[in-house]
């Protein structure tokens, strides 16, 4: 799905799904919601991950 689907289903701009999948910032748990409404999936599924320090 591309950032622009992502961001239309999600009604959130396409420069704020990009900063979120970078990590230039932080979102709110409202936005996480949405998107995951918008993937179809878990909220729980987008916040597992494995920290890398870079």
């Amino acid at each position: 799905m591309s950032r622009e689907t992502v961001a239309a289903h999600a009604n959130i701009e396409v420069m704020q799904v990009y900063r979120i999948e970078t990590g230039k910032v932080n979102t709110t748990i409202s936005t996480l919601l949405a998107l995951s409404k918008a993937l179809e999936v878990p909220a729980k599924e987008l916040l597992d991950f494995t920290f890398v320090e870079q």
